[in-house]
């Protein structure tokens, strides 16, 4: 259903969500807060998934992006992320999960690929991406990832403090003032809503994206093409995995690098798998 000034959010059925997994919520105190994440040579597939518990149509993508879990590719090449919008929350129910920058990054990126802002709103690569209804999570990774060269990202953190290099790839298009992006991911994260669209309804979230901290990368002084930057970022205690990415304006993806952390390595269960029919009723 339509609704806002220009936004649009696919929302009005009724659908299945899988039972909440049996998830750790919290990262022990104890476990090291350094951590190192590295990409290979070839472009990552980043998958970014804007979601609401506002919006009814949005459980099976958030189902969809939580199979990534068990993916044998997950962290390379597929990164995803799901940034909780609160634009919905004056339908009645405010997302806990909601971080008000990600609703000024969906409208960017919605801007740059010339598409609407709605909800489930999912880019593959910094373009819009409606194929994931009718694309099984084990087909995601296509022929020309590996023939597609982006460089190698490496990100060191350390308690607050994250130190990130970039080389590009030989032959991709220069760079000019690329910016890194990053932030920690959550798993297992549920919600019993108790108002709007989604009343009566215990919803389950993996890969939530919490704070983002950016800089500008700059270039190295040296003969190698190397660019870098210093970021600050708190790492929740519910983090289990961290996530950056590089974007040249809003609309050029270059790379991106995830990685588990100590002590946050989740334990996977086996969850339903939603059939295309199930995926696709969020439309109508």
């Amino acid at each position: 259903m339509l609704r806002g000034l220009f936004v649009l959010c696919l929302c009005g059925s009724t659908m299945a969500v899988a039972a909440p997994q049996t998830i750790p919520q919290t990262t022990p105190q104890s476990a090291a807060n350094e951590w190192t994440a590295v990409s290979g040579r070839g472009q990552n597939i980043l998958l970014e998934l804007y979601t609401s518990q506002g919006c009814s149509s949005c459980p099976p993508a958030d189902h969809w992006l939580s199979q990534l879990k068990q993916h044998p590719q997950l962290f390379n090449p597929i990164i995803p992320i799901s940034f909780h919008v609160t634009y919905w929350n004056y339908l009645g129910w405010k997302d806990p999960f909601g971080v008000k920058a990600n609703d000024r990054q969906h409208h960017q990126r919605a801007y740059a690929a010339d598409v609407g802002v709605y909800t489930p709103g999912v880019f593959a690569n910094g373009g819009e991406w409606r194929r994931w209804r009718t694309t099984p999570t084990a087909d995601i990774v296509g022929q020309s990832h590996e023939a597609r060269a982006a460089g190698i990202l490496t990100a060191q953190g350390l308690g607050k403090d994250i130190q990130v290099t970039f080389t590009p790839a030989e032959g991709i298009t220069p760079l000019t003032k690329p910016t890194v992006f990053a932030t920690y991911l959550s798993m297992g994260r549920t919600a019993q809503v108790r108002a709007g669209e989604n009343r009566g309804r215990l919803l389950s979230h993996d890969f939530v994206a919490s704070k983002i901290a950016s800089a500008a990368l700059s270039k190295t002084p040296a003969e190698v093409d190397t660019w870098s930057a210093n970021l600050r970022l708190q790492r929740p205690v519910t983090a289990h995995a961290v996530a950056l990415w590089i974007y040249e304006g809003n609309s050029r993806y270059i790379q991106a690098a995830a990685t588990y952390l100590s002590g946050g390595l989740p334990t996977i269960r086996p969850s339903k798998r939603l059939t295309v029919s199930e995926l696709s009723r969020g439309l109508r």
